[in-house]
């Protein structure tokens, strides 16, 4: 799904037409003033909040089929999820500032008619509040905005002039609250406070979210319809669906920790086998280290061990190297500081932590393509490295693959090389070394890996029969429990009313007071809450005690078919693993040449069977440093131009998500 792999175009795209066709519709409009086209930027920038809200919300599951459907793992959800927020949070500000403005400027209109109709003997309106047109016009303006905005200020009827509820105020404070919530939550997601205080990021960024979707939900009911599918999805995905816990995700493991390079280090698990929440696409875990803190981050796995890489880039990763170190000298015997990272670096000490996961996509991007080009930057090898290994052990298993992957590794100096060195392939492994020269003393002079745990068999969730009927029934009653509750309250005329229609022949006998207002509008959204909570717990219950125990031959057949998509394929054509040296090279690599290359590999092969899953067809997986990313991805664009007989596809990753 390309909206989810290069989500940037089409969402800046699709908010700035928005925000830009109210200027035409203005312009049709006849005795339109300012006024009008503040009032529909606020119209329709509340509209595209909504929309950008619900978006935004649908890939924060760490899995789900919402991810599945789209062929992405959950770091491109993380990259959808990030444009689509920023985007929610200009859309609720600019929404927040027109009716501000709006109320602002009809004041000082309204001002200016009572005083032409004053003078003139009769007028068509009253105040909005005590005193409003005693002053000057600016006044007038600070005064409307009072009552406007504070719902315990007093309210003037235009019409009679007598004092009536400020159910408006109530409606414009709440949604006042949540935009400042919003504000908040996009001030600590800024990359530079984020990277420095993650720790507050952390503690911060869920609440601070939830609190904004409550308010908007308060503010105007119809953001509930857009939130439900991704709120029941994060629902299934942190609570006990599918044998996973909220309070047990965590696993206690003790793990070795040795240093790489001066900010390089890994991470090699040695506790029990986690189970893989897909053994396909990327895949990536949740690390906590107890002795830094109660932060987790999530990390993409080096390998199935599983097995973590980390560069210090940030004031958490930094303390973890830090701690590697005072570790590897203390068990060395030598003062912290005083050894040379080559010693160091050759010795692994055991580290408690403690591991969520692990995750994944169970159809990656590159899962149909004949022929697969990894290229990884430093440390952006790693999410290739599982798949990869993957495809090695398939090989090795059935002599043939459908498949031909290939990677290309960058790094800077030979030290990088000498501790990247021997987790990388040595079959179809090219390494580019863009800040060294040559050296007599052979390239490989690498320390054996520490770990040598064998990958734990990994099954995929999300690919069994039950789920997808499960998700889909979560999903439908909880959207549908969500109305019913809005439309109950709506017509229990002892209690709703709506602020735009007043109090009428549906409403309880007298005007409403703030307080009821404010309750006919929370109860709906506490009922939508309840009800996905309901509607995830039943499903739950059934997955573990009714459809387990019904042994649907449908339900079995279809997981049979997701068990066998392993080695689908496998007759059209086929690769074998060869054994073939690593090459190193010096100097940047000429990507142009790269994907040539590649494109001669696919150009070279016969077409598969029609049966066959796999196209014939090239995918680039890149994920490393941003000049990287952007080089390649203009040679993508060249070779498409070059090679238009040839399926190119392009799937980046961003190496810090």
């Amino acid at each position: 799904c390309s909206l989810l792999l290069r989500p940037d175009l089409f969402v800046h795209s699709a908010n700035i037409m928005l925000l830009a066709g109210v200027i035409p519709w203005w312009a049709c409009q006849s005795h339109a003033d300012a006024t009008d086209l503040v009032d529909g930027w606020g119209y329709i920038s509340g509209k595209a909040c909504k929309w950008m809200m619900g978006m935004c919300l649908l890939p924060i599951a760490r899995q789900s089929l919402w991810l599945n459907a789209a062929a992405a793992g959950f770091p491109e959800g993380v990259a959808f999820h990030r444009v689509t927020g920023w985007w929610c949070v200009a859309q609720v500000v600019i929404h927040s500032l027109c009716y501000t403005v709006t109320p602002a400027l009809d004041a000082a209109s309204d001002y200016e008619d009572w005083k032409h109709h004053l003078a003139h003997g009769n007028h068509t309106r009253g105040p909005e509040c005590p005193g409003e047109f005693d002053g000057t016009q600016l006044r007038a303006v600070l005064a409307a905005l009072r009552v406007y905005f504070w719902p315990w200020a007093t309210r003037l009827s235009v019409e009679t002039g007598e004092p009536e509820p400020n159910t408006l105020g109530v409606f414009i404070l709440v949604g006042l609250i949540g935009t400042l919530a919003a504000v908040a939550l996009a001030a600590f997601s800024l990359p530079r406070l984020r990277r420095a205080r993650y720790d507050l990021f952390y503690v911060v960024h869920v609440p601070a979210a939830a609190f904004f979707i409550v308010m908007g939900a308060v503010h105007e009911f119809q953001m509930m319809v857009f939130v439900v599918p991704g709120v029941y999805a994060y629902f299934l995905d942190r609570t006990d669906f599918l044998n996973r816990t909220a309070t047990s995700r965590f696993h206690h493991v003790t793990a070795r920790v040795r240093l790489m390079t001066a900010d390089w280090v890994r991470v090699d698990v040695a506790g029990p086998s986690l189970r893989s929440e897909a053994a396909y696409g990327t895949q990536f875990l949740y690390l906590r280290v107890p002795a830094l803190g109660g932060e987790s981050h999530a990390f993409s796995l080096a390998a199935r061990c599983p097995s973590i890489v980390i560069k210090a880039n940030g004031d958490w990763t930094r303390r973890l190297h830090e701690l590697a170190q005072k570790q590897a000298a203390a068990a060395l015997g030598i003062e912290h500081g005083a050894a040379p990272m080559s010693r160091l670096s050759s010795f692994a000490t055991d580290l408690a932590c403690e591991i969520d996961g692990v995750y994944g996509n169970a159809s990656p991007p590159w899962r149909s393509y004949s022929h697969v080009l990894f290229v990884g930057g430093g440390v952006g090898v790693a999410p290739w490295l599982p798949a990869i290994e993957e495809w090695q052990e398939m090989c090795r298993l059935h002599g043939a693959t459908a498949q031909t992957m290939r990677l290309v590794w960058c790094g800077r100096t030979h030290a990088e090389l000498d501790a990247m060195g021997p987790y990388l392939p040595e079959s179809g492994t090219t390494v580019f070394l863009t800040r060294a020269s040559a050296r007599e003393d052979g390239i490989d002079a690498a320390p054996e890996p520490v770990s040598t745990i064998a990958a734990p068999a990994q099954r995929a969730v999300g690919r069994g029969g039950t789920r997808p009927w499960l998700f889909a029934f979560v999903g439908v009653v909880s959207l549908c429990l969500t109305q019913m509750s809005f439309f109950y309250f709506k017509g229990a005329s002892s209690l709703y009313v709506d602020y735009e229609k007043g109090c009428g022949d549906g409403c309880f006998e007298g005007e409403p007071t703030e307080a009821q207002y404010l309750l006919a509008r929370a109860l709906p959204v506490a009922c939508a809450f309840v009800a996905i909570a309901a509607a995830t717990a039943f499903a739950r219950w059934a997955s573990s005690h009714v459809i387990a125990s019904m042994k649907c031959a449908c339900l079995a057949s279809g997981e049979g078919e997701s068990a066998g998509t392993g080695a689908a394929g496998a007759g059209a054509q086929s690769t074998t693993l060869q054994a073939r040296q690593r090459s190193v090279l010096l100097g940047r690599p000429d990507m142009a040449d790269l994907i040539d290359k590649a494109v001669a590999e696919v150009e070279a092969v016969a077409t598969p069977e029609a049966a066959s899953p796999i196209t014939t067809g090239l995918c680039v997986c890149v994920c490393g440093p941003d000049a990287m990313s952007k080089a390649l991805q203009g040679a993508v664009r060249d070779a498409r131009r070059r090679h238009r007989g040839v399926a190119i596809g392009l799937h980046v990753e961003e190496p810090d998500w």
